[in-house]
């Protein structure tokens, strides 16, 4: 059974959905009609499906949509730019369109895909792999597929970022989830992330099985769209906003302070002082790990 009731705040603003399935009742936050007219992925119907699949999002305090290629420009850099400093879990959101082989005549073959991922707490610049077992990679349309990390094969390598591009390096520069540094689950490339970005069917840490079936395209991903939405509410786009403040100050004081003294993160080095600090941090791991 499945019955929705709404609950109503100041003047008559819809601020909830009750959604009852199998005789369990959650809250659902109602999506903004800002966000519905400004997404170019994300619909009623699939932002239902997405809640109703994944237990975590019962705890969401909102659902904000942090960056839109559409509007933010389709790059790496700024889809990093609009994670970094966000605290919280976020969903990040990829249409991809099958490419059809010559004379294919299969309307399959010519459609578009909303995959993405859940990430449970903050994706941070560190050429690391985070995250943790609540984080999950999914298909949202035509079709339904969740792969999570239960039934796995032990991995722990959940997502991963790095925004610092060093070349012939061993940390990939990009965005990536399950696999490895050699080879990911699903990566969104930082170089050329429309077309040099992939899926694989299986690795240690997600269950196996492709969330697209990507039969034509052999693993590869026609990116059109990317969205990136944060759960954390108002709280956590304000301690975001205080971050990128804090480090324009920074950066603005950065040739009358000690460097030391101010530096905290990879990306505050990287934001505030270019490539070097941090890829000579990243380039000294390269050479310690391979004596």
């Amino acid at each position: 059974m499945f019955r929705k009731e709404f609950m109503m705040g100041k003047e008559g603003k819809q601020l909830w959905t009750e959604s009852t399935l199998n005789t369990k009742t959650v809250k659902m936050p109602v999506l903004k009609k800002e966000t519905l007219e400004k997404s170019g992925i994300i619909t009623k119907k699939l932002w239902t499906t997405l809640f109703l699949s994944n237990p975590k999002l019962e705890f969401c305090k909102d659902f904000d949509l942090i960056y839109n290629s559409r509007s933010d420009g389709l790059s790496f850099n700024r889809l990093a730019n609009h994670i970094i400093g966000y605290k919280a879990p976020i969903i990040i959101l990829v249409k991809h369109t099958e490419v059809p082989e010559e004379d294919s005549k299969s309307e399959e073959d010519h459609q578009d895909h909303v995959i993405g991922s859940y990430i449970d707490v903050e994706l941070k610049d560190n050429a690391k792999f985070g995250g943790d077992l609540n984080s999950s990679i999914f298909s949202l349309s035509p079709d339904l597929r969740t792969m999570r990390t239960i039934n796995n094969k032990g991995g722990t390598n959940y997502a991963y970022m790095n925004t610092v591009k060093i070349e012939n390096s061993q940390y990939p520069y990009g965005i990536g989830f399950g696999g490895s540094t050699v080879e990911f689950r699903l990566w969104l490339d930082g170089d050329n992330i429309v077309e040099n970005s992939y899926i694989i069917p299986s690795d240690n840490t997600y269950e196996v099985g492709y969330i697209i079936p990507n039969k034509n395209n052999h693993g590869k991903l026609y990116i059109s769209k990317i969205e990136i939405f944060g759960l954390g509410g108002a709280e956590a786009l304000e301690a975001q906003t205080e971050h990128r403040l804090n480090l324009q100050k920074m950066r603005d004081k950065k040739k009358k302070v000690d460097k030391a003294a101010f530096l905290d993160s990879d990306f505050d080095k990287e934001f505030l002082l270019g490539n070097t600090t941090v890829m000579s941090k990243r380039k000294k791991r390269e050479v310690e790990a391979a004596r």
